[in-house]
């Protein structure tokens, strides 16, 4: 069989084409399967460079969730890992006797072959396999995919007389089988190939009879934690399976312009927007009217949000997280005759340019509710999600225009701590309950306040409104390029030549003889906003002429807090 056809036999019916993969390595019944992949896995990272296959394999929200999609059938599905759970052992292959004749059948990639017991199970053997917890992305906004999804739903059209469905928000209990697990982590977004199940008709009790009958009967049977494997293993009707056959960690910037097998390719992507210099310049001043329009014709603190929404952690040490920039803009309460709130506009339009948003009011009421980050509940021993769990680059924005005095109860305190945490070190603490685990994060914040907030940002900027905020509208190609710019402009790498970099240090030498106060932190800081500032204008080489101007943004900056 050639590539092409064995990625043609994989795509068309994927459990059987396993079951003869595993057939052809299993050639004596008197020696037991050992636990293999059998090629499968090769077969699906060839499919994933097949341009045409595989793009056109549904994706399931886009295909219009999992009530559309037939069970085992080959499907792509992307997520955020919210939680991990230990390595599951299952019988992965068993003997299967018809009379005297007796074959063995494997159980991997697939839910249950319950079907296929007719004359009772021999021998059997274990295998392990990791289970993940998935949810779809927090925060993603609904146009990411749009155009993967509109060619679904033209697919679909012929099928389906009363039009698109609305895409079910799935969360799912994904298994993964090979050596390269220990390369996901908590909060990866990822994309994954396999295969889904879902049985909307099988309740808890079909579900219990079900495992007593299947070939895992012993193991369930034998659990000290019948809470902890409900927990695992709940209803496909509540929690779908997915068994994944390949997967790639990737990033929310990468569904704004590129494709599945543009995701799925060893290269990491990082590069430009892939915009020429006029449309940079047109998606840059579009984005900025926007934003100065939300802002009340403020166009510096225009800027400085541009700057957050395109930045990104690029370098951590034990001391430092290089990167990173928040801002906090002061002076955002409306009166009580205007129409609306600048923290839900300028909700609205970061949400129209950005792959996925997070809006937090931070109100005494709100920080004493829950937890804000995630706690471990050792009763089901899964981790409990928390509003602060987002995936890389989405960007949070922190409403505190309506915080009123308040005592803060015991939980209240930490998630105040969290927030701080998350701003100044990019980190966020995970509640282990007897111990504590900081996580890296990598989440831009804009903070609005009426003074100054109670977390602590990299830069700090009183609003100067000259009319009354608003939101402009903008056409689906505007959109187009600002978001082209924006996930670009946050994948770009930044250089700097030797010659400028002598000239930056020999200016940060005498300015540090001035002004003792300059620190280390104000010096690095002072570096990422002339990274970012290149960036913004659409360039990715910190000039000279960049360094000046950013000198001048910080000049800026301390102006305005010196007037207010």
């Amino acid at each position: 069989m050639t590539q092409n056809d064995a990625v043609d036999a994989l795509v068309t019916d994927p459990l059987g084409f396993i079951q003869r993969a595993f057939a052809r390595s299993t050639t004596t019944t008197t020696t037991k399967p050992t636990d293999e992949d059998w090629g499968v896995r090769e077969t699906a990272l060839e499919l994933t460079r097949c341009e045409e296959k595989f793009n056109a394999l549904p994706e399931i929200n886009a295909h219009g969730g999992v009530e559309t999609i037939q069970n085992n059938a080959l499907v792509r599905f992307r997520g955020l890992v919210q939680d991990m759970y230990e390595p599951e052992y299952y019988v992965g292959a068993y003997e299967r006797a018809n009379g005297d004749e007796k074959t063995w059948v494997t159980t991997k990639y697939a839910e249950s072959t319950m079907d296929d017991v007719n004359g009772g199970i021999g021998e059997s053997v274990l295998f392990e396999r990791r289970v993940l917890y998935c949810v779809p992305v927090p925060g993603e906004r609904r146009w990411v995919g749009e155009r993967e999804r509109a060619t679904m739903n033209e697919r679909a059209a012929s099928e389906d007389a009363h039009g698109e469905k609305r895409a079910r928000e799935e969360e799912a209990h994904m298994d993964l089988y090979g050596e390269t697990d220990d390369s996901l982590k908590l909060n990866d977004v990822v994309e994954f190939v396999g295969m889904l199940y879902y049985a909307p008709e099988l309740g808890v009790e079909k579900r219990d009879q079900q495992m007593e009958d299947s070939p895992n009967a012993a193991l369930y049977a034998s659990s000290a934690f019948p809470e902890e494997d409900a927990s695992k293993n709940p209803v496909t009707s509540l929690v779908p399976r997915f068994h994944a056959l390949a997967y790639k960690v990737t990033s929310q910037n990468k569904f704004v312009n590129s494709t599945p097998v543009e995701r799925f390719s060893e290269t990491e992507m990082e590069t430009s927007h892939k915009l020429s210099p006029e449309q940079v310049n047109s998606a840059r001043s579009k984005l900025l009217d926007i934003l100065t329009n939300v802002l009340g014709g403020d166009v510096f603190a225009a800027e400085l949000v541009l700057m957050t929404l395109i930045s990104r952690v690029h370098t951590r040490t034990d001391m430092l997280t290089l990167g990173k920039f928040s801002v906090n803009l002061t002076g955002c309460k409306l009166d009580s005759c205007e129409t609306g709130t600048i923290s839900e506009m300028l909700s609205t339009v970061i949400g129209q340019v950005c792959p996925s948003t997070a809006h937090l009011p931070v109100t005494v009421p709100a920080l004493n509710a829950r937890s804000w980050s995630p706690k471990k509940d050792y009763v089901y021993n899964r981790l409990r999600s928390g509003p602060l769990q987002l995936a890389a680059s989405t960007v949070l924005l922190l409403d505190e225009t309506k915080l009123e005095a308040g005592t803060l109860t015991e939980i209240g305190i930490r998630n105040v701590d969290a927030l701080k945490s998350l701003s100044t070190l990019q980190d966020l603490e995970y509640d282990f309950q007897y111990h504590q685990m900081r996580m890296p994060v990598d989440v831009p914040l804009i903070i609005l306040s009426d003074t100054k907030s109670i977390i602590p940002a990299d830069v700090i900027v009183p609003l100067r409104r000259v009319r009354q905020p608003k939101v402009i509208e903008t056409t689906e190609d505007e959109l187009a390029i600002m978001r082209a710019f924006v996930s670009g402009a946050r994948m770009t790498k930044h250089t700097i030549s030797e010659q400028t970099s002598a000239d930056i240090e020999t200016e940060i030498v005498a300015a540090r003889k001035n002004d003792k106060a300059l620190t280390q932190e104000v010096l690095h800081l002072l570096l990422t906003m002339a990274r970012l500032h290149a960036l913004a204008l659409g360039g990715s080489e910190v000039t000279k002429q960049t360094w000046i101007e950013t000198v001048e943004i910080n000049r800026r900056v301390a102006e305005r807090n010196r007037v207010v």
